[in-house]
């Protein structure tokens, strides 16, 4: 996972619960994409929608719709 600072500073999580909230720990990053897609309204059918917020490519959207197994 990739974020911008200020992104980190607001969804950042302690994913892994050794009580730090670190950007290079990959549980704490996907604990905090998760975050950040609830944010953006993820729910089971407004998956797709809420990762098109999260990163605004067609060939991403689609490459991790194929992989999540998501219908287009």
């Amino acid at each position: 996972m990739q974020f911008l600072p200020a992104t980190w500073a607001a969804y950042g999580t302690d994913g892994n619960g050794d009580g730090a909230v670190d950007v290079m720990n990959p549980l704490d990053a996907r604990h905090g994409a998760a975050q950040l897609l609830c944010a953006s309204g993820a729910q089971p059918d407004r998956l797709r929608s809420a990762l098109w917020n999260y990163n605004r490519s067609p060939q991403y959207l689609d490459r991790v719709g194929r992989v999540a197994g998501l219908a287009s």
